[in-house]
């Protein structure tokens, strides 16, 4: 599969083997973070308390007007992310990048949001020392949606730890000078962040990824493994890529990832799957190196396939794919 990124890393790191390419690994960012042994702390974010359960194994940034009920869904929702990241019954790719999120959530102040907009966005101390906050649809029943949807904004804070990058999925270099940053009166806003993340756009390393998730719908189209809504949700989600791959590449694909696991297809069944367990592989690899540079492409972006009519081609007794 052609992919051509050039994930070299200039920082000092060691390398370590990821399937068919080298990646650089650099310490884990949690062991640069003093850690408290008390069994827990109120820390001061952006004016604001917050309580860190240092005791619990799903430890997260807790806003400290949430209630009871709000603190178990989070915390039961991240002890199922746990249990994905250590059961020996699902395919690595999936052990490791639910064991990313793990390793994120106690820097990420997590917010469950009862049919909000689920989002991801940085609180600031007086515009320095920000962390992620996340927003996320804690009110869907369906666990693979719900669980999905947490990875999904877990991983915008993943980008943002790695590649520093306002939340922008590679580390080319912008073609435009980047303004700086604007706070709210308070501090703990930054008011020009969708500025810089357009400034920071490269379109040929958009147009890139934008036409490798084309090919994923393409491929979902032609699945006999996956129903007719199946094929809808991944397209769309595709499709959500597409408009702003600038900013949803890493997330999308995790997302998809962790649906098609609750789903129970797997790589050996689904060449969709396959190829999702690729680029899972291969983009963590790269956050954790702390570089991405996307590479041109000239293939043309057609946009039919997340237009085109969705049709069930499973058939019995057919070969999956």
């Amino acid at each position: 599969m052609d992919y051509d990124y050039d994930s070299r890393s200039n920082r000092s790191s060691r390398s370590e083997s990821a399937g068919d390419y080298q990646v650089e690994i650099r310490e884990p960012r949690s062991s640069r973070n003093s850690r408290s042994t008390r069994s827990s702390r109120r820390e001061s974010y952006g004016g604001s308390s917050y309580v860190s359960a240092q005791s619990s194994p799903d430890r997260y940034l807790v806003p400290e007007n949430a209630s009871s009920a709000d603190r178990r869904g989070v915390r039961a929702d991240l002890r199922t992310i746990r249990n994905h990241s250590t059961d020996e019954r699902a395919p690595q790719h999936i052990r490791n990048m639910m064991a990313e999120v793990v390793e994120i959530s106690p820097r990420t102040e997590i917010h469950p949001d009862r049919g909000g907009a689920a989002y991801t966005t940085r609180r600031f101390t007086n515009g320095t020392s920000p962390h992620n906050e996340s927003h996320y649809h804690s009110h869907v029943e369906d666990e693979g949606k719900r669980i999905g949807n947490l990875v999904h904004e877990l991983t915008h804070a993943s980008i943002q730890e790695n590649f520093d990058r306002d939340y922008v999925h590679y580390t080319n270099p912008p073609r435009v000078q980047v303004v700086a940053p604007r706070f709210n009166g308070a501090g703990d806003r930054m008011t020009n962040e969708g500025d810089r993340q357009a400034q920071r756009r490269v379109p040929d390393a958009d147009h890139k990824i934008q036409v490798k998730l084309e090919d994923l719908q393409k491929l979902t189209h032609k699945s006999r493994a996956l129903s007719k809504e199946q094929k809808q949700w991944i397209i769309e989600r595709l499709s959500y890529g597409i408009r702003d791959p600038h900013k949803e590449f890493d997330t999308i694909i995790n997302q998809i990832a962790t649906q098609l696991h609750y789903w129970e297809i797997s790589p050996a069944m689904s060449k969709v799957a396959e190829r999702i367990e690729h680029y899972v592989t291969r983009l963590q690899g790269e956050r954790r190196s702390g570089n991405r540079q996307v590479t041109s492409t000239r293939r043309k972006l057609t946009l039919e396939p997340g237009m085109a009519p969705v049709r069930d081609r499973r058939q019995s007794g057919c070969n999956l794919m």
